[in-house]
């Protein structure tokens, strides 16, 4: 299940709204003349609000962003269809370490959310395995759906439900 931004109940909506504008670049055109300009990244690292305060999952998360930056600059570069494969597979078999990392951790710690938490990464798997097979079949290329997909996600997963496990791990001496 997707979180809204809604759900995420540690972050006040005004918060939150102040926070998403702040974080993430949403591939916004700016008009400036007749020049349209395309902001330079789709997601921002913020350390301040992003981070789990365990480094090897924040630098993980970091490697997460890293990819889906890559794919918005792709597009910008108008050559999504001649690389996108490489570049989702590298982000599906990426997050599945990463996941498996994460609920590692889970089962180490006995960590209590770790059930719905795994079902979020089922469901992400899947969802961008389908963007794959879709691009893989000729049905679809990369589109800003499927960009604005995997920003929203992942930031939301990361400042939601990471976030809840951040003072669950530290406390048992994660950090």
């Amino acid at each position: 299940m997707i979180l809204t931004l809604q759900q995420i109940r540690h972050i006040n909506n005004s918060d939150l709204v102040a926070i998403k504008n702040m974080v993430f670049c949403k591939q916004t055109v700016l008009e400036t003349g007749k020049e349209m300009v395309m902001a330079s990244t789709l997601i921002q690292w913020d350390d301040r609000k992003m981070s789990v305060n365990i480094e090897e999952i924040d630098k993980q998360h970091k490697a997460l962003v890293g990819l889906i930056n890559n794919l918005f600059d792709v597009v910008k570069a108008g050559r999504s269809n001649e690389i996108f494969e490489k570049l989702i597979s590298d982000l599906i078999r990426y997050t599945e370490f990463h996941f498996l990392d994460e609920e590692k951790y889970f089962k180490q710690y006995n960590y209590p959310e770790a059930k719905a938490h795994m079902l979020q990464h089922k469901e992400f798997i899947d969802k961008i395995s389908l963007f794959k097979k879709d691009f893989d079949s000729g049905k679809t290329g990369l589109t800003r759906k499927v960009l604005d997909f995997l920003r929203d996600w992942l930031v939301e997963h990361i400042m939601g439900t990471d976030k809840k496990y951040s003072k669950f791990f530290n406390d048992h001496g994660l950090r």
